[in-house]
């Protein structure tokens, strides 16, 4: 259970072929995250807003999946 990784900086998820959405209750005890990948999968839906509000993230990787919406607003924070 991935909510239960609440000092995990780093988490590499391309290329898994993972399907559906991103259960947004899985990042809000991801805070510490500094690199999030989760490129090349087969994720729908909207990207979690939670993301943008992770203060340590310095990498993030989304392409290569099927997201719909527009990007939250927090993600304009990220660096």
């Amino acid at each position: 259970d991935l909510s239960e990784l609440k000092k995990i900086v780093w988490l590499a998820l391309d290329g898994n072929r993972l399907e559906g959405t991103i259960p947004e209750i899985y990042f809000d005890r991801l805070s510490n995250l500094e690199t999030l990948g989760i490129d090349s999968n087969l994720l729908t839906g909207r990207l979690p807003t939670e993301i943008g509000r992770f203060a340590n993230l310095r990498h993030l990787s989304l392409f290569d999946n099927v997201f719909t919406g527009t990007l939250p607003i927090g993600y304009s924070r990220l660096t």
